[in-house]
């Protein structure tokens, strides 16, 4: 136990004589100067800290708006070339619909020209039909003849006979 004691006597010993020189810096002011440099050091290291993320954030941020324009750019040129396609399209639309309405007027045009063919050829047939049965009528009048005289007038007398 002896061994002990002495053990915990000097430590003890040791620990007075270091609390009274705590105590003697604090009251010549050596341990508040050590405690402001030594809070001087830390808030310079968060300081430099500070400085270096400020610069990280910025950097960042410039890479963020050299991406975001980047993209802008890209959205734009695919937009332009949309818009140039939908122009080729549309454009296309149009030159079909001309050739459409060129297609039915000309169709149009070739109806109505063959209306009017079978129409003249109706005509000129009904035409000779008529000239034909006028034809008809006068041979049957003519053979219808028997040259007697019937002492009747031609009025008179049955076409028939």
């Amino acid at each position: 136990m002896d061994g002990n004691l002495f053990e915990t006597n000097m430590s003890l010993r040791c620990e007075i004589r270091s609390l009274k020189r705590a105590i003697e810096e604090y009251k010549n002011g050596k341990r508040y100067l050590k405690i402001q440099k030594d809070h001087s050091r830390v808030v310079k290291g968060y300081i430099k800290e500070v400085g270096r993320l400020k610069k990280e954030l910025c950097t960042a941020h410039v890479q963020a708006v050299t991406v975001r324009n980047m993209w802008m750019d890209e959205c734009d040129n695919l937009w332009q070339e949309h818009l140039s396609e939908m122009s080729r399209k549309e454009e296309k639309i149009r030159q079909l619909e001309d050739r459409i309405w060129d297609i039915q007027r000309e169709s149009k045009e070739k109806i109505a020209s063959l209306i009017q063919r079978y129409e003249d050829q109706l005509y000129e047939q009904e035409c000779v039909i008529k000239e034909l049965e006028h034809k008809l009528a006068h041979a049957e009048a003519l053979l219808g003849r028997d040259s007697t005289n019937t002492s009747l007038p031609t009025g008179q007398t049955d076409p028939t006979e």
